[in-house]
């Protein structure tokens, strides 16, 4: 099946959604689990309901939830999501990871970010 994307950003995809449980991939192929087929046919706020679900299974976002309830009422500060980050993903971007984190969190409804700040919070 031709996408109209290059390799790379279909397999980022497909590992994205391999991660939230939307998708399987045996072999080559990818196929769409319960949960998957149910988020492709729900509309926007079921959509960020069940996103909101598979976010929160990922081990990151349960540690990150978890020190955003210790934490400020203000937030928390970005350096030390960062540092979180080069210390649980040594080999990863930090910066990306960090990206990803409020981009995946603010559609979910679970996380704002504070650009000027520089912090984020629970939504």
């Amino acid at each position: 099946m031709i996408v109209g994307k290059d390799f790379g950003s279909v397999m980022n995809v497909v590992k994205a959604a391999e991660m939230l449980d939307f998708v399987d991939t045996p072999r080559r192929n990818v196929i769409f689990t319960v949960i998957g087929k149910t988020f492709l046919k729900a509309d926007v706020n079921q959509r960020k309901i069940i996103f909101k679900e598979q976010i929160l299974k990922l081990r990151i976002f349960q540690l990150i939830t978890d020190m955003l309830k210790r934490g400020e009422k203000e937030g928390l500060d970005e350096d030390i999501v960062l540092e979180t980050f080069a210390m649980l993903l040594p080999n990863e971007d930090t910066e990306k990871q960090f990206d990803t984190l409020v981009d995946w969190g603010r559609y979910g409804e679970l996380i704002g970010h504070n650009a000027e700040e520089k912090k984020i919070y629970l939504e």
